[in-house]
């Protein structure tokens, strides 16, 4: 995370404290119904997971 902040070149951001990031972890895909797997009948066989995070400065 340090390199990424860095990547700002912004004044006053030289590392990871200078940044407020969040993370997620979702255990179940939901589908809407414009996703390809709803329209055709299918889903993804497996796991379901994904990871998200929002970053700020």
């Amino acid at each position: 995370m340090d390199h990424y902040a860095r990547n700002f070149k912004r004044n006053g951001i030289e590392d990871n404290r200078d940044l407020l990031w969040y993370g997620k972890l979702e255990q179940h895909r939901y589908y809407s119904s414009h996703d390809k797997e709803v329209q055709e009948g299918t889903k993804k066989q497996g796991h379901q997971r994904m990871a998200s995070r929002c970053i700020s400065r």
